[in-house]
């Protein structure tokens, strides 16, 4: 599949990129006509973008990009932005001025993986793991620039009745929040999958009781958000005790925060690591119930990344990109582990009515602003919590991608794009 553009007399225009290319990650300014989509593929101005902690991650080696080459590549696999421009003959429904959301993964072809035959539609969690996909700021251009160029597989439409009901949820930031809509995708993910794997191995449907979410960054958010959507009793543990407490908040004060010193071993039907180090993983096997489900939502980091279960069983990282569950003993506990990275993609709309039904809260969850790519400050919206600004006047995204930014107190960042003035 060609990621190539043409470009043709539309106007001189300016715009941003955030970039990487081995380890260096910068903004680069553009100039002139801007580049135009060929046939498969919808030119977007962007109106906003969020950071990953895979993007984070990336800038800072700790986690492997599958684009090896010294090519630039922009950055960036949380987006939503406006049809600015479609080639004549599109086969696709969408109109210029129609607000979509981005979707990261495209599905390569069968040589490619392994004889899968899905189409970029058809994506399971499982193709992520196994290579069957590329990933849109790793292996292709991404989101994080003023105007970008998609394939159309790729293209979620949002509904008016969503973005207005989002927009009157959540004025200030309004259809900005739909760069969400891909990590809550990839959440809801995990319900779809969990509940398959239960009854399975199980023998039963998945059981919504007490649930506890360790590791309180955005992830963990959105997980409590969903939780509390499907009527469990969500309760929330972070070391970083503000981080718990900005969960609660997000969701208008409920769930509770755990202290793992307070309560016996065993309560906890669900739970939902999404910490990335294996002090998480111990907590988890330590606060289940017999029976009961441990999902390992995100994958160790480079220090304990070649962590076992305690009898040798498996590997934590192995098992959380496998996509398919394992029942084990863990202690005198019988527990099922889950875990995936990726999505359904079938699911997306989903997720985008979730966005729009779920904007008061995920307005909390999104503590950061950066407003617009060169801006060295990170606006910040929580109580009490202050701006932040680089020492040096350079772009707060670099910082915050490279680590240079003390992010502990936030959750979500988003960078709003100026794609609009280019449209």
């Amino acid at each position: 599949m060609s990621y190539t553009t043409t470009t043709t007399n539309t106007g001189y225009s300016r715009w941003h990129s955030v970039q990487r290319s081995g380890k260096q990650v910068f903004v680069t300014r553009k100039s002139g006509l801007l580049p135009q989509p060929e046939v498969g593929y919808a030119r977007l101005a962007m109106v906003s973008a969020s950071i990953c902690g895979a993007d984070v991650r990336v800038a800072k080696g700790d986690k492997d990009a599958h684009r090896t080459s010294g090519a630039a590549v922009v950055m960036g696999h949380e987006g939503c932005g406006v049809v600015a421009s479609l080639p004549e003959g599109s086969p696709t429904a969408l109109l210029p001025g129609q607000f979509c959301v981005v979707l990261p993964h495209i599905h390569v072809p069968a040589d490619r993986a392994s004889g899968c035959t899905r189409t970029t539609q058809q994506i399971e969690v499982a193709c992520t793991s196994r290579h069957h996909t590329d990933h849109a700021g790793w292996d292709f251009d991404g989101v994080f620039t003023d105007s970008g160029v998609f394939p159309l597989d790729n293209l979620v439409p949002v509904p008016a009745e969503q973005l207005a009901r989002a927009e009157e949820q959540a004025p200030e930031l309004g259809r900005a929040l739909f760069t969400i809509t891909e990590p809550l995708l990839c959440c809801l993910s995990a319900y779809e999958l969990m509940g398959r794997e239960v009854h399975q191995f199980v023998g039963r449907d998945l059981r919504v009781g007490r649930a506890l979410v360790v590791g309180c960054g955005p992830i963990g958010i959105i997980h409590g958000i969903i939780m509390a959507e499907r009527g469990y009793d969500v309760s929330f543990f972070d070391v970083a005790p503000q981080r718990a407490r900005l969960a609660q908040y997000c969701l208008g004060g409920g769930g509770r925060i755990f202290d793992p010193g307070a309560e016996i071993d065993g309560e906890f039907d669900l739970v939902m690591v999404t910490a990335n180090v294996l002090p998480a993983i111990r907590l988890a096997e330590a606060h289940v119930r017999d029976e009961g489900v441990i999902y390992l939502f995100a994958g160790l980091n480079a220090a304990d990344r070649h962590a076992m279960h305690p009898d040798g069983v498996f590997s934590y990282e192995t098992l959380h990109r496998l996509a398919q569950g394992v029942v084990t003993r863990t202690g005198d506990k019988r527990v099922l582990y889950v875990g995936h990275s990726g999505y359904y993609a079938q699911l997306a709309p989903k997720a985008v009515a979730l966005v729009s039904a779920n904007a008061a809260r995920l307005d909390r969850v999104v503590t950061g602003v950066i407003r617009e790519w060169e801006s060295p400050v990170i606006t910040s919206r929580v109580p009490g919590l202050d701006d932040w600004r680089t020492p040096d006047g350079s772009p707060a995204v670099i910082a915050a991608l490279t680590g240079q930014a003390d992010l502990r107190q936030h959750g979500k960042l988003v960078i709003l794009a100026q794609g609009l003035l280019s449209y």
